[in-house]
């Protein structure tokens, strides 16, 4: 049917997004979102891989700023957690709350944390069941505070992320685009006792 094929369509799009890297001569990170649109109280994943070039990624911090009139966050998953030791925080103060992402390497030695699509964490957002409909263009913002190598020195510094969402070239800011749910038909009733009751 119509709905079947739909999201078949959206979670094909939604993986190629998924598989979306950045250039190889890009150090930084992607956060890679899922295909818009999305329905008020859908819970989603994004996933945060980097670049880091011919570094080893020993330690890495990032901020994901999210706009909580469009979406709430609902928790975490630790994708490598035999590369990375990764602490989450979140910040709910401001008109932009934020995810604070702190990790570093398990194994220095490992040629995983060394290259391009380094997967560092995926994070759960729903969208707030009031959340205006239409796009949100910056519903995500990322800082890359720093990404460090085993010398202790910041290859990366406070840099913007980019996103892939959907609209083709990377982007600096995620843009989130919520539908509308709307009613197409009601059905009202009455019980018995409404109907032996009307004089």
């Amino acid at each position: 049917g119509g709905r079947a094929a739909s999201a078949a369509v959206l979670a094909t799009l939604a993986d190629a997004i998924a598989a979306v890297r950045l250039p190889a001569n890009t150090t930084g990170v992607l956060v890679a979102l899922p295909q818009s649109p999305r329905l008020p109280s859908e819970t989603f994943t994004i996933n945060v891989k980097a670049n880091s070039g011919t570094n080893v990624l020993a330690y890495f911090q990032i901020q994901i700023y999210f706009d909580p009139t469009v979406l709430s966050y609902a928790g975490d998953s630790k994708v490598a957690p035999t590369l990375y030791v990764v602490k989450t925080g979140v910040t709910t103060s401001g008109s932009m709350h934020y995810l604070s992402v702190i990790g570093s390497a398990v194994d220095t030695g490992s040629s995983s944390v060394v290259g391009n699509n380094i997967a560092l964490l995926s994070a759960q957002f729903t969208v707030v069941a009031g959340a205006p409909a239409g796009a949100a263009a910056s519903a995500f913002t990322a800082t890359v505070i720093s990404l460090t190598d085993l010398s202790n020195v910041n290859f990366v510094q406070v840099q913007p992320a980019l996103f892939s969402d959907g609209r083709g070239e990377l982007q600096t800011s995620g843009q989130m685009v919520v539908w509308p749910v709307e009613s197409v038909g009601l059905l009202a009733y009455a019980s018995a006792t409404d109907l032996f009751n009307v004089y």
